[in-house]
């Protein structure tokens, strides 16, 4: 479309010529008043400009001078029913004659008499206008046009009106038969977005064919590892291979729901300064997991780690009535199954922002509801979780009461951690 308008601005409107001078509103409240009724200059069926001849003319005639004659119209006929195509290359008759218009030694279309110009008087002028509807040249003078569009659309209404709906259908039905192609598929371009018209397939038993669930786009975008624009594409292909009803309509929008459906469990808030986001209600979203996944047996498996700046605690729900995998093949303990529960951004590790993040997240809470969560971390976060020092640090270990350069140990309990950290 953005092609097509480019390239009609090149023509004159009225003779489709070199167009020298852009359409003015003045130009245009004359063009609509003497020429075209209700013309607009966004109308993409006429050209966008004037030649020098064409704006002298219509400039004499907002001043009541109509002793000057215009040339021949551009056969607008030939563009009345042709359907500019929203993309890709337009081939109407206007982007043909433009592109050829700007061409080296292209020779000017117009037949200039010589001589001086002809005047005729007020009494034998007459304006040859053009329907604004079928786009043929109309005389001012003449009143008994026959608008060739308007009878047309009467006549669709006069055999609405007239016939029988079943007879309407059959006749439909004919037209539709007349154009089946290859593929067994009709567009019909009325205005508008396109209509397709394709054939119901059908297998073997009879029965009409399947339409493509979101649920098994679902699995396949997740067993893929592919996004959500990648998973759209692949929609769309299918779409065109197979007909617009091969897939459930609103695809787009299941992905926006499913995207959206914990929203209500999270917010976003700030720790240091920092963007900091967590799970506010960890037991309603646990709940609403379980539902879904239908899980009766459960176990919890809680994790807290740094990378690519952003601390993250991760939550993975398992049944353990099935510890294999889910019903699409993947494991409910690997990473396509876990939760981010929190996540705070360019945050060190430390025991306050590590403190701070699981109880804002629920975890606290939840290892002391339930015996069935385990923490899975490396032993840098686990040293963070018990208030420990580094690995460098005299008292390392979360096992033993080991110190460094020192032979012989005992086990390590919580009550001695906190004897060494008052010590200190």
């Amino acid at each position: 479309m953005d092609g097509h308008n480019k390239l009609r601005k090149r023509l004159c409107i009225i003779c489709g010529a070199h167009s020298k001078v852009n359409i003015s509103p003045a130009t245009s409240e004359t063009i609509s008043e003497y020429l075209i009724e209700g013309f607009s200059l966004s109308d993409t069926r006429f050209g966008g400009g004037l030649c020098k001849s064409c704006y002298n003319t219509i400039n004499e005639y907002g001043k009541g001078n109509f002793t000057r004659l215009l040339p021949e119209w551009f056969d607008y006929w030939s563009i009345s029913g042709y359907k500019i195509p929203r993309s890709g290359e337009c081939k109407c008759p206007l982007c043909v004659r433009a592109k050829s218009a700007y061409l080296f030694g292209h020779k000017s279309t117009k037949v200039r008499s010589k001589g001086r110009p002809t005047y005729v008087s007020k009494e034998e002028v007459r304006i040859i206008q053009l329907c604004s509807k079928c786009l043929l040249p109309v005389e001012a003078e003449l009143k008994n046009h026959e608008c060739r569009q308007k009878n047309a659309l009467e006549a669709i209404q006069l055999l609405k009106s007239t016939a029988s709906p079943r007879s309407l259908k059959r006749f439909a039905c004919e037209i539709i038969k007349e154009h089946w192609n290859v593929d067994e598929e009709v567009e019909l371009n009325t205005g508008g977005r396109p209509l397709k018209v394709r054939k119901v397939g059908s297998d073997g038993d009879g029965e009409p064919s399947k339409k493509i669930a979101h649920e098994t786009l679902d699995k396949i975008r997740v067993s893929a590892n592919i996004s959500v624009n990648q998973t759209l594409a692949i929609a769309k292909e299918l779409r065109g291979a197979l007909g617009s009803s091969a897939i459930e309509p609103n695809f787009p929008e299941h992905i926006r729901m499913s995207n959206k459906r914990f929203n209500d469990f999270f917010k976003v808030a700030s720790y240091d300064g920092k963007p900091f986001v967590y799970c506010s209600d960890l037991h309603g979203f646990l709940r609403a997991v379980e539902e879904h996944r239908n899980i009766s047996d459960v176990a919890y498996r809680v994790g807290t780690d740094m990378g690519r700046e952003i601390m993250k605690t991760t939550l993975s729900v398992l049944d353990l009535s099935h510890t294999s995998s889910s019903s699409d093949g993947l494991k409910l303990s690997g990473v396509k199954r876990c939760f981010i529960i929190a996540a705070m951004l360019n945050t060190k590790e430390t025991y306050d922002s590590v403190k701070h993040q699981l109880e804002h997240s629920g975890v606290k809470d939840l290892f002391a509801s339930s015996d069935k969560v385990t923490l899975s971390c490396d032993l840098k976060m686990l040293n963070i979780i018990f208030g420990l020092g580094s690995h460098t640090s005299s008292n390392p270990c979360v096992l033993c009461d080991w110190q460094r350069y020192q032979l012989g140990s005992r086990r390590s309990t919580s009550t001695n951690i906190r004897r060494h950290c008052k010590k200190l």
